[in-house]
């Protein structure tokens, strides 16, 4: 008898318990429903002052800008925008749209056509700002392009590369390698094209898109979970 007081004390406690939790929630909880928005593909701005990212906001699809305190939100380009970088004098935001490349002002004027040829997305600045590191092709078959903003010229980097990151030394293109059956990051030199390996992985679960760190020394990227 002592055991089954015990067990339904414990019940009716939990019971009380749940009821004022749903009877706080349903109180609490402000009436309709609120937009969910996706948030992709955030950028800091040079200064660490502002991020860029894509979004839809209220049905409207595009590049957003807002400050790091939270406030002063504003939509500098409306469209199917993807891979937003900031120009290394955060003048200029550079991103892919149609599988072309484009930039824009940071204050969402002077949009212009960076690249011709498609596919070509992911762009990244290169530190000086003179040079745009960009993937062209698909997942499957993806190179790194190196496009020198002053002379116009595209040179291929790497046959089989992907989400690329400069590094802080503006040399070398951080690229994850996508050759089987051996997946990893390597450094390889715009010039020269010598490269060298950071790391590698034996299967492409471990190992997704990347950023290299500002200081050149840690690549943050994602790992699949297992199906």
């Amino acid at each position: 008898m002592r055991s089954y007081s015990v067990r339904f004390f414990r019940v009716l406690i939990f019971a009380i318990l749940l009821f004022g939790i749903a009877s706080c929630k349903k109180a609490t909880e402000p009436e309709g429903v609120q937009e969910s928005r996706v948030h992709t593909r955030t950028a800091w701005s040079p200064d660490g002052r502002q991020i860029a990212f894509t979004a839809t906001i209220e049905g409207v699809r595009g590049i957003y800008v807002i400050d790091t305190s939270g406030t002063n939100l504003r939509r500098v380009h409306q469209g199917d925008a993807e891979g937003v970088a900031w120009s290394p004098d955060g003048r200029w935001l550079v991103f892919s749209q149609a599988r072309t490349i484009y930039k824009i002002g940071s204050s969402g004027d002077s949009l212009a056509q960076v690249t011709t040829r498609t596919p070509s997305i992911r762009p990244r600045w290169s530190p000086n700002g003179t040079r745009i590191a960009y993937v062209r092709g698909d997942e499957v078959n993806a190179s790194i392009i190196v496009l020198n903003l002053q002379m116009m010229r595209e040179t291929d980097l790497l046959f089989l590369g992907n989400v690329p990151s400069w590094h802080p030394n503006g040399k070398e293109v951080v690229v994850l390698n996508s050759l089987p059956p051996i997946y990893g990051f390597y450094a390889v030199h715009d010039s020269t094209l010598a490269v060298r390996e950071l790391d590698s992985f034996v299967s492409p679960e471990q190992c997704d898109f990347a950023v290299l760190s500002p200081s050149g020394d840690a690549v943050l990227f994602v790992k699949k979970a297992p199906l």
